[in-house]
């Protein structure tokens, strides 16, 4: 990404600055796609998460400019929120309470 778009010098900062963007969209994610798996349900949340993910992460592949990668960097960390939240849940629900103490 630095090589790409010659974030180099005085415009370093953009590289850390895409890492933090892509867990704002982490935060958001989890946020609103799992109170999204409470209203449509656990496997659906999940799916539109992994939807999200592989659509914005292959648009990144594609970006022409950093501002584009950022938002796109944005809706890859929604979805990966959206993934680790649900994905949590649903496999806690899947084992049962017996082992829910015991996987964490």
């Amino acid at each position: 990404v630095q090589g790409e778009w010659g974030l180099a010098c005085q415009d370093q900062w953009k590289a850390g600055a895409l890492n933090s963007i892509y867990f704002v969209g982490f935060g958001i994610g989890a946020c609103l796609l799992g109170g999204l798996a409470d209203k449509i349900g656990r496997r659906r949340s999940f799916l539109i998460s992994g939807l999200v993910t592989a659509a914005a992460s292959f648009a990144c592949a594609m970006s022409v400019n950093v501002s584009m990668y950022a938002l796109l960097r944005m809706c890859v960390g929604i979805g990966v929120g959206g993934l680790g939240i649900v994905a949590y849940v649903l496999a806690s629900e899947i084992i049962g309470y017996s082992f829910q103490a015991s996987t964490g």
